[in-house]
């Protein structure tokens, strides 16, 4: 397992850790309301996740003192976690995005480079064998130009001249 699997895996986890976490202190809270205010479960549950979520309209407030205090202590802890779990999930979100995009880059890439690898190949295969032929011709200049007195050909040639004037 990679460094990077285990930070996928890590940040999996705590999002289902999160997640389960937030539907508990929904539960917990809604039935807390129910309890403590006499409203109907539904009510209770649209009141706690319009808390949680920061959008209160105010239909609902709790009467009792009691209720009062643990709104006070359940806005404090649920509204972060809710916040959390809502940045969580568009982080994965974001990363999923990311790494989409950058498969498709890479593929991308890797298509271009063997594009470019093919054409290099047939440049080579096409301009090749003029280059050999041009090189050998420009060797064989080199050699009339530097070496003439040296070759053979012409040391035989001189030597049966040397006998025909005899």
């Amino acid at each position: 397992m990679q460094f990077k699997d285990i930070g996928k895996l890590f940040t999996k986890n705590l999002l289902i850790t999160e997640l389960l976490l937030v539907w508990l202190i929904i539960v917990l809270g809604a039935f807390t309301f129910h309890f403590i205010e006499w409203w109907r479960i539904i009510d209770s549950f649209y009141f706690i996740i319009s808390t949680m979520s920061t959008v209160w309209f105010w239909d609902f407030t709790p009467k009792t003192d009691i209720g009062k205090y643990f709104f006070m202590f359940y806005a404090l802890i649920g509204v972060p976690f809710f916040v959390s779990i809502g940045g969580l999930f568009l982080e994965t979100r974001f990363k999923k995005t990311i790494e989409h995009y950058l498969k498709r880059v890479y593929k991308e890439l890797r298509e271009a480079e063997e594009e470019i690898q093919i054409v290099e190949e047939t440049v080579l295969r096409r301009f090749k064998k003029p280059l050999e032929d041009e090189r050998k011709e420009k060797e064989i200049e080199n050699l009339a130009k530097n070496n003439i007195a040296e070759t053979p050909i012409i040391e035989k040639q001189s030597r049966w001249k040397k006998i025909f004037k005899r």
